[in-house]
């Protein structure tokens, strides 16, 4: 979990020190059966949550949102990540009223998962696909016209905020208007009209971002052809009053 502390398992020599000295050997919460499975964990989760709405994600990443391990090639992803998927949806068909088939589920091909979706995993057709910006604002890829009329639809997963490598924007949000309306404008014309979802971290430095995208998904009509300056202007005008809008935009 800590870069600069060594796995326990790292040096079998430790397993066998341990043995001898008569101590049970145990894992945190976040490496159950002695090693990253989570199944258990997840049906947990869907056990106290079922009676709720929920949009359930499948899918998965790896420890603390980093990529997954335990495979070598793409092949061996795309099967893992499927295998996954089944077992995900066999607990919402275990546990949830009206199953996988009813549960509303999202796939955010985040990162490297959209590398493995590309090379042929198959998505559950009622899953919504939520496709990705990079993290800085450019949305990755666009559902085709048959991913975008899957019964489950297609979204998009947006940041106006980011912590992670190579860099983080936390405290200024520094996604300009012009490009969250050129963004979403394309996002729903392409199809992708299910479920929008935006990052955004600490909400007060991205008010301005954070407004646009939802007033954009209230009503993309109004907001398509809206200049930058004026949507500023009317935000602002909103804000502190149409004279100091028109000051502060200008």
């Amino acid at each position: 979990m800590h870069k600069t502390t060594a796995a326990f398992n790292s040096d079998p020599a430790n397993a066998k020190l341990a043995d001898d000295y008569g101590i049970i050997m145990g894992s945190s919460h976040s490496e159950v059966m002695l090693r990253n499975n989570i199944r258990l964990y997840w049906e947990e989760r869907v056990q106290k949550n079922r009676a709720y709405e929920n949009l359930w994600t499948i899918g998965m990443r790896g420890l603390h949102d980093t990529g997954m391990v335990g495979t070598s090639t793409m092949a061996e992803k795309v099967a893992l990540l499927d295998r996954i998927i089944k077992d995900q949806r066999a607990l919402l068909d275990k546990h949830v009223a009206g199953g996988a088939d009813k549960a509303g589920q999202i796939f955010v091909p985040y990162k490297e998962v959209l590398d493995i979706y590309r090379s042929g995993l198959k998505v559950p057709e009622n899953v919504s696909i939520v496709w990705p910006d990079d993290n800085f604002g450019y949305i990755r890829q666009f559902p085709s016209k048959a991913e975008a009329h899957r019964s489950g639809g297609a979204g998009v997963y947006y940041h106006l905020s980011y912590l992670g490598y190579p860099l983080s924007y936390l405290w200024l949000s520094t996604t300009p208007p012009a490009l969250v309306r050129e963004e979403m404008t394309r996002a729903y014309d392409k199809g992708a009209r299910n479920i929008w979802i935006v990052n955004v971290g600490d909400i007060k430095p991205a008010e301005i971002g954070t407004t646009q995208f939802l007033d954009m998904a209230w009503d993309v009509e109004k907001h398509r052809g809206e200049s930058q300056q004026d949507y500023l202007k009317g935000w602002l005008g909103e804000a502190f009053g149409p004279e100091f809008g028109a000051q502060a935009s200008a």
